[in-house]
């Protein structure tokens, strides 16, 4: 199941910085933002020190954007998040949106990326990490950020949750998976236009729009 992601980008990141200043890929200005690296780092399947992690079997999104969470938990643990029309899996289903400038790394590389954040019935339903083609100073940082992506998703997850592995090159590419609660994530590169992203999608939200599919296509 893919749907159309809308985003809308900030002009003005929060201008906050934990560990000093860096200066990040992505604009031409030197952003100053919260970053949560290190947990990105995790999520996107960067080794731990001492050796290789066992291969996940389980879709989760991240801390602390974790699947099924509460709205009012989430919004404690990350007071930057802001309500707006940012980056969005589908509207098919009534949703409170939330989002924000974040930097997240690929192969070791930061780079600005938007977070975008559904809530449904409560619950963190959708986690997106959409990096648009402005967070790429050239078309080759691009296919090497697509390309070490592809390899951290394909040696991160089990074999048994990978559903779909679409290769057209190695930097042009999607994967979708699911894990055996109903969890699911979406993560591609493209090249029109030139981006990259990853969308987490709790089961019981998979579920809800799988079933109003459904109702939609038996209406008169």
């Amino acid at each position: 199941m893919r749907a159309h992601i809308v985003t809308r980008y900030p002009a003005t990141p929060p201008a906050l910085n934990i560990g000093g200043e860096e200066r990040l890929r992505g604009g031409q200005e030197m952003w100053r933002v919260v970053s949560l690296v290190a947990l990105l780092a995790l999520a996107l399947g960067v080794p731990a020190l001492g050796g290789p992690s066992p291969r996940q079997a389980a879709i989760a999104g991240f801390a602390p954007y974790i699947l099924g969470a509460g709205t009012r938990e989430v919004l404690r643990a990350d007071p930057e998040l802001a309500a707006g029309n940012y980056p969005m899996w589908t509207n098919d289903l009534p949703t409170q949106r939330y989002g924000r400038p974040i930097v997240a790394p690929i192969g070791g590389v930061n780079y600005i990326a938007t977070l975008g954040l559904q809530f449904w019935q409560g619950r963190l339903a959708v986690v997106i990490l959409k990096w648009p083609a402005t967070a790429f100073g050239s078309v080759a940082d691009w296919r090497r950020a697509g390309e070490n992506l592809h390899r951290r998703m394909t040696s991160t997850y089990a074999n048994e949750v990978v559903k779909k592995n679409t290769v057209v090159s190695a930097s042009l590419w999607m994967m979708d998976l699911a894990d055996p609660e109903g969890n699911a994530l979406s993560a591609w590169s493209n090249d029109r236009p030139l981006d990259i992203a990853m969308a987490y999608l709790w089961a019981p939200y998979v579920k809800a729009l799988e079933t109003a599919a459904t109702q939609a296509s038996k209406a008169p």
